[in-house]
């Protein structure tokens, strides 16, 4: 065997473990944390779940406005819908885990409620409620899942897995216009700065 083509096949194998470790990130979210991949290329929002469907706009990319990177995913109701709930991918977690779920988020109206929550099927774990404001900010909701599997999982759920999702209603709550979403994040232990 080649001397020097052993040397660069070794060389460029160290280099790509060097990068793929320092590349690690410990955000859970794997795809499209921060819509960047864009509208056509992903589907940013895995499932949309709307009371009032008549006259509702399904959730879209954007690149208006963003806290991280050029877009952003918009949620618009300009009719007053009921209600609309996102689901996120559903995570797997085989014990007791600590977990801390975080995105950026703004609205056009001032003081527009929206309400972060881990599920598992009907079984609702740590459920926030934010008001939103005109600017970006970081909202977080901290809770620990698999605290009692067989509970959790027994309401339609599968043993392990829990999905975020983010519920924006109206019929409580003044109607808002748009809200914006960004940078989702959901890692173990404690919350640290957003990676994609």
């Amino acid at each position: 065997m080649n001397i020097h083509k052993t040397s660069k096949y070794l060389t460029g194998l160290i280099l790509l473990v060097f990068l793929c470790h320092g590349s690690y990130s410990a955000n859970l979210v794997r795809d499209n944390s921060s819509f960047e991949v864009g509208e056509w290329a992903f589907d940013a929002v895995p499932s949309v779940f709307l009371r009032n469907w008549n006259s509702y706009e399904y959730p879209s990319v954007t690149n208006e406005t963003a806290f991280h990177g050029k877009n952003s995913l918009k949620l618009r109701n300009p009719s007053g819908m009921d209600g609309m709930f996102i689901y996120f991918p559903a995570l797997e977690f085989k014990k007791k885990t600590r977990v801390v779920a975080s995105f950026y988020a703004k609205a056009d109206v001032d003081n527009t409620q929206i309400t972060a929550r881990f599920c598992s099927g009907w079984w609702k774990g740590a459920t926030t409620d934010f008001r939103i404001g005109k600017e970006w900010k970081r909202y977080v909701v901290e809770t620990d899942l698999m605290q009692d599997p067989l509970k959790e999982s027994d309401s339609g759920g599968r043993k392990g897995f829990y999905s975020l999702n983010i519920m924006l209603s109206s019929s409580a709550y003044p109607v808002f216009n748009t809200v914006w979403l960004d940078a989702f994040q959901v890692e173990e232990g404690s919350l640290t700065e957003y990676q994609p």
